[in-house]
């Protein structure tokens, strides 16, 4: 049985989404693909992971921990396949999943991710000063810096105030936890694996996970297709909503 929190919506539909989350955040992320995905025909499975939103924190988080409790909630509502779609840390959660459990992807999402996160540029600085911030300087000072560098521009005040929001309700055990699993996390030697059709989605503005990994994971992965897009930052289903949503449908509908 799932111990997880997980939003269920258009539950009788064939055709399975689950949307999986990024670090800090909660299945509130995925507000502006709701809609559209139903209105698509698509059951949406949203779910929060351990320590994040309102799932209680029980046990350490990595990669194929993260990926066994999806894969455990698909098998409490009786999914026996569905669409796999991640952003940063749900991105890594998607990938290991695909290639634990590839009997149960129709087909794999992968955004503002990458096979590693600590690489010398982009993503190990932005990590280890997340864990190195939050050790020295007080939660929602770090949380509102954090919500700066993902959403810095002037227009998203929205977007940082519900991100700070988010991650306000982080357990921060299970945040300092699960950011050391991440720094770990390394898939460069295994996506080539994956054999989901995939689409694989970056931002030109991305400072966490720049282009160059995604561009890895298009190079890598077999059946994969590469989409960057121009005006968005780190969370490209939030401030580029409109875009990730045409691109994910059309990839989603697409036989």
């Amino acid at each position: 049985m799932s111990d997880l929190f997980y939003l269920d919506l258009n539950s009788t539909s064939p055709k399975v989404a689950v949307l999986i989350h990024g670090l800090g955040a909660n299945s509130n992320m995925w507000q502006f693909q709701w809609r559209e995905l139903e209105q698509a025909g698509f059951r949406i499975i949203v779910p929060d992971m351990r320590g994040f939103g309102n799932t209680p924190y029980s046990q350490p988080n990595t990669a194929a921990s993260m990926a066994a409790d999806v894969l455990a909630l698909l098998d409490e509502l009786g999914i026996p396949k569905a669409n796999i779609i991640g952003l940063s840390m749900g991105g890594a959660i998607a990938m290991q999943f695909a290639l634990n459990y590839p009997e149960r992807v129709d087909k794999l999402v992968l955004a503002n991710t990458a096979a590693k996160f600590a690489n010398k540029f982009g993503g190990a600085l932005y990590t280890a000063l997340r864990y190195a911030l939050l050790k020295i300087i007080p939660r929602h000072v770090g949380a509102e810096m954090t919500a700066k560098y993902l959403f810095p521009n002037p227009n998203h005040g929205a977007y940082r105030k519900e991100f700070v929001n988010e991650i306000m309700q982080v357990s921060e055990k299970a945040f300092m936890e699960t950011i050391k699993g991440l720094i770990l996390h390394n898939l460069k030697k295994q996506v080539h694996n994956i054999s989901a059709p995939t689409l694989i989605l970056g931002s030109k503005k991305d400072l966490v996970t720049p282009p160059f990994q995604q561009k890895f994971l298009e190079k890598t992965i077999p059946n994969s297709k590469l989409v960057i897009f121009e005006n968005s930052g780190h969370v490209s289903a939030v401030d580029n909503h409109e875009e990730f949503n045409r691109v994910l449908l059309d990839f989603l509908s697409s036989l």
